[in-house]
């Protein structure tokens, strides 16, 4: 699960980067993405892994 809450991390930092036409990113925002993913995946792992499972 560590490798999907990296890649959300990333995907969300990369979209929050050119939604604010190229913007730096904070070490904030970062510590924010990943309490945010780290919650999300955590409290539905099942529902990750039948996802995961299905082929998305």
């Amino acid at each position: 699960m560590i490798i999907l809450e990296y890649i959300l991390g990333r995907y969300a930092l990369f979209v929050k980067h050119y939604a604010d036409k190229c913007a730096s990113v904070s070490e904030e925002d970062l510590k924010y993405n990943i309490a945010v993913f780290s919650r999300i995946i955590s409290s539905n792992s099942d529902a990750v892994r039948e996802f995961i499972l299905d082929g998305y």
